[in-house]
């Protein structure tokens, strides 16, 4: 944001399901930005709790997975949501073209990711399956910032520290190092960006050749320029109010 790469409402968020996920949408809540919009798939419990603050100002989802309390707490205020949600076929949500278009930020929470940036969502051990990969490729591949959450370790119930969710090589990949950017545990962060660094001077050369190197041990990272971006305009773009036909209002510049 720093260096007008993102716009100070940040970029349409896609959010997945689940305790991580809602943890996440409950932190944006509180958190510092606003003009929020969303794109995504599902939305849970928390995303209420985003309208109510005033920080997010529109949802497109597929389907809503409230619980009990949460659906009575959006059919008791109807008025209020109903406006401000719009539910779009599977189709077109997760259709490659508008998330990259729209320029996307994707958080999603896997089963556990690897060194090389390898993430496995579906597979306990690489053979126990304990859900599908959903979206979560349709949007990590496509968005414009992909973003992988999980805490380091998961308690079990004869083991309060749990399973590491962060391994050497994951025994199943289901996104590869080419489609996430950031991991993120509560221990912090790390990029998935190639770096550029210079080579020292050898002594048949006067000059230092640059070289790019990976951050990982591999050197197959992906090297993705960042463009900046024009921020989003006040009033509601007709992408969201369902438009017939959806034309991009975050138009990307070149730096």
């Amino acid at each position: 944001m720093k260096n007008g790469r993102l716009p100070k409402n940040l970029l349409p968020l896609q959010s997945g399901v689940g305790s991580i996920a809602n943890a996440v949408i409950g932190g944006l809540a509180n958190g510092p930005f606003s003009g929020l919009n969303v794109w995504t798939e599902v939305l849970q419990d928390t995303m209420l709790d985003f309208f109510d603050s005033g920080k997010l100002d529109f949802a497109s989802t597929v389907s809503l997975s409230f619980s009990v309390d949460g659906f009575k707490r959006f059919y008791g205020n109807w008025d209020k949501y109903s406006s401000k949600v719009m539910m779009r076929p599977l189709s077109v949500a997760n259709h490659p073209e508008p998330i990259r278009r729209l320029g996307c930020i994707a958080m999603n929470t896997p089963v556990e990711f690897d060194i090389y940036a390898h993430a496995n969502s579906t597979l306990v051990g690489g053979t126990r399956m304990i859900n599908g990969i959903g979206g979560s490729g349709d949007f990590l591949r496509n968005a414009y910032l992909s973003i992988m959450h999980t805490p380091s370790a998961r308690p079990t119930k004869t083991d309060p520290t749990g399973i590491t969710c962060v391994v050497p090589h994951v025994p199943h990949v289901d996104h590869t190092e080419h489609d996430l950017d950031v991991l993120v545990t509560e221990q912090g962060l790390a990029t998935c960006e190639a770096s550029i660094r210079k080579a020292a001077p050898s002594s048949s050369s006067t000059s230092a050749p640059t070289r790019i190197t990976s951050r990982s041990s591999r050197s197959t990272l992906i090297w993705r320029p960042r463009i900046a971006l024009r921020e989003r305009p006040a009033t509601s773009p007709s992408f969201w109010t369902g438009s017939s036909r959806c034309r991009s209002t975050w138009p990307r510049t070149a730096p």
